[in-house]
């Protein structure tokens, strides 16, 4: 029995995911990586090394991801968009803010998730300290506006906050939206950020037992059962009782 080479199979690879993703496929060229394994920190020096016009052809290859359905809808060219597109910050920061807040579209939810799951690492780039400062607002504005849970996005901004963010800027947002989020998927998710925040707390911290007291709050009174069974989830695994 013939046994190929490593390198032969990851040819074959490599000519599958052109034909079936040729945006991702440039992108890789470019950066000389496989985006599909590659952790966000061996991406980011990549993109940054790059030439302005080259950075500014990768921006337009992940707004192609994104735009067009038959690649948005693809996880592997989709997750590699978004870690490219957070990695081009602040050249991205405008096509950031606009997925974000595009709330139309099959699939677009699929969008937001995945860049939350990387927005945790603009702080850390160069020259993105000012979009950096504004992503608690865009993210609060997100939570307070979240009318639908689907693909977990708004989950994954309430984790982003309450395991990914600087607490001192994530829980007055996380509190806030846990009680004036109008839908259920916003309170709902800040309750699922203020779990993290309370895993991440001191038991000496004295913001502890204020965000006990709102989850009580919310598991008494909240309009939602749902909203209320999640914060009595919550009470339960950190203090074990029930109220």
């Amino acid at each position: 029995m013939e046994i190929r080479s490593t390198t032969a199979m990851n040819k074959n690879v490599a000519k599958r995911r052109f034909r079936t993703s040729p945006g991702l496929a440039q992108m890789e060229a470019m950066l000389r990586l496989d985006l599909d394994r590659a952790y966000f920190e061996k991406i980011a020096p990549e993109v940054q090394r790059l030439k302005h016009s080259d950075r500014r052809r990768l921006l337009s290859l992940c707004e192609r991801a994104f735009s067009e359905l038959d690649l948005r809808k693809d996880k592997h060219t989709r997750v590699a968009a978004a870690k490219v597109m957070i990695a081009l910050v602040p050249d991205s920061a405008d096509a950031i803010r606009r997925w974000i807040n595009t709330k139309t579209g099959k699939d677009i939810y699929e969008v937001h998730f995945s860049l939350f799951c990387f927005l945790d690492q603009v702080p850390d780039l160069p020259c993105a300290g000012e979009f950096a400062t504004e992503i608690p607002s865009l993210i609060e504005k997100y939570l307070l506006e979240a009318k639908t849970e689907s693909a977990l996005a708004a989950w994954m901004a309430g984790d982003l906050l309450g395991d990914h963010w600087n607490m001192e800027e994530a829980l007055p947002i996380l509190v806030k939206a846990a009680k004036e989020a109008r839908f259920v998927a916003g309170r709902d998710s800040a309750v699922h950020g203020l779990e993290h925040i309370l895993q991440n707390l001191p038991k000496s911290d004295p913001r502890r037992k204020s965000v006990i007291s709102l989850l009580r709050e919310i598991a008494e009174s909240d309009r939602s059962e749902n909203v209320k069974a999640a914060a009595m989830l919550v009470l339960r695994f950190m203090t074990g009782k029930k109220n």
